[in-house]
């Protein structure tokens, strides 16, 4: 008898980086161990690809995404002596996101006694999401004053 499908089939956490998928066995995996697993998968941007793992396991990590990547076409099935069982249905996950990364410059573009206007360039990554704001910190007189300034962008 062939296996039965994959049990409970979801995303078990999502990193800006990873993104791992877990499985029960088949309903008939006791009295047919599964041998192995065959788990097709797509990477946004990317051609489908296969990966075949141990029966033992029962979850498949995906490395190297970047942040907020789209994972789709997600199917697994399970193999026992006697051949391959069915692919469950495809589920899709999404990698998380990741904060920005630092803005690249900076440039004081005026100063008073009581102000300063500046400009700075967006960050050059920004890791899936948009930036919603920047946290602008200061110091007077070689200290970081007590206050720090957060600004809007506008951006949802």
């Amino acid at each position: 008898e062939l296996p039965l499908i994959v049990e409970d089939f979801r995303v078990r956490e999502a990193t800006p980086n990873t993104l791992e998928f877990e499985w029960n066995a088949p309903l008939n995996a006791k009295s047919l161990p599964v041998l192995g697993y065959e788990v097709m998968f797509q990477v946004e941007g990317q051609t489908l690809k296969h990966r075949f793992i141990d029966g033992l396991q029962q979850k498949f990590k995906i490395f190297g995404l970047d942040p907020n990547t789209v994972v789709s076409d997600v199917q697994v099935r399970a193999r026992n002596e006697f051949g391959w069982g069915p692919f469950i249905d495809a589920i899709s996950g999404r990698s998380a996101t990741a904060p920005p990364s630092e803005v690249e410059w900076i440039e004081v573009l005026e100063t008073t006694a009581q102000s300063a206007r500046l400009q700075w360039s967006a960050p050059s990554k920004v890791n899936g999401a948009p930036v919603t704001s920047y946290l602008v910190s200061f110091f007077v007189g070689g200290r970081e004053a007590d206050t720090l300034v957060e600004l809007d962008t506008g951006a949802d």
